[in-house]
């Protein structure tokens, strides 16, 4: 697994803006004089991405805390956009072959957009407007802000496989047109217990694990969302997120599974609109690398789930 550190910066031409990204510009100019090559196309701005362990990182560092009063926030959430005191880091988690090969569970990620707006959660059920289905879907999964959707042919065949825990919900699609096939959310028939991981919304406070659905649980028992922040996330500057279980506990009140969905909801919104990550077994992992929509395999990523004893 690689660790990337990724920021910009902006040379101040001297507007009013708050923004932690500005840089004074004799600082910024000694900063693109050092490392000339981070210099963006239209030469008023930097991009960086250097691995976490980068000498070079640190003399980045050091020079933007002497030369303009600088530090970086290693923190994804809270984040501090408008401190002119601090610049706002992104991480970047690269899985590489060897922990794919590892890894007993994955978070199963299509990458393959049809749906162009997002899903809307009514009464517990995801709803569509036929217009934002952009176009033919046939029997290849589909996905819109993590939501995984599949056709009826392409249920068919997942059923033929007998995955365990595997379960469908209809996806009512409003619209006058109607689809050649039915769609289906795809779920798992009991949820996966909490993650370990710690969580915070997007304002930096805590979100207990297993009670994400539910937004005054973090808010102090009352819905103040405006103040306290919506949202799930895993603490951690790094992503993708590196969901964590305890192995024996996973085994012992699961079994044998090979689709389940996270008992949290995760990501940007308030508690209805979010939704859950979808974890998959190797051998649903090694299914999906064999179907093919014509003559293209599913564009699927995944990222490895840690379990710990």
């Amino acid at each position: 697994m690689k660790l990337w550190i990724k920021f910009g910066l902006r040379r101040d031409e001297g507007d009013s803006s708050l923004s932690s990204s500005l840089v004074h510009a004799p600082a910024f100019d000694g900063f693109v004089s050092r490392w000339p090559k981070t210099l963006t196309v239209g030469r008023k701005s930097v991009n960086i991405r250097e691995p976490i362990d980068s000498s070079r990182l640190q003399e980045m560092f050091a020079f933007l805390k002497e030369k303009a009063g600088k530090v970086p926030n290693w923190k994804r959430f809270p984040e501090f956009y408008n401190d002119p005191g601090r610049f706002q880091l992104r991480g970047e988690r690269e899985f590489e072959k060897a922990d794919l090969d590892a890894a007993d569970y994955f978070v199963c990620v299509p990458l393959d957009f049809v749906v162009k707006g997002g899903c809307r959660l009514e009464g517990g059920r995801l709803s569509v407007k036929r217009s934002e289905i952009m176009r033919r879907i046939f029997g290849r999964a589909l996905v819109s802000d993590f939501q995984l959707f599949c056709t009826e042919g392409f249920r068919e065949r997942m059923e033929a496989e007998g995955f365990a825990n595997l379960c469908f919900d209809p996806v009512e699609v409003s619209g006058n047109k109607p689809l050649e096939e039915p769609l289906w959310r795809i779920l798992g028939q009991r949820p996966l217990l909490p993650v370990l991981n710690e969580l915070v919304n997007d304002k930096g406070n805590p979100v207990t694990p297993g009670k994400s659905s539910d937004d005054s649980m973090h808010n102090g028992g009352e819905e103040t969302q405006g103040q306290d922040g919506q949202g799930c996330w895993v603490n951690d500057l790094f992503f993708p997120p590196l969901l964590r279980y305890r192995r024996q506990e996973l085994e012992s009140v699961m079994g044998p599974f090979d689709l389940a969905h996270t008992n949290e909801t995760w990501f940007s919104g308030p508690a209805n609109s979010r939704p859950p990550m979808v974890v998959c077994s190797r051998k649903f992992r090694d299914w999906c690398s064999r179907q093919k929509q014509g003559r293209q395999k599913l564009a699927v990523e995944w990222w490895p789930v840690e379990l710990v004893d």
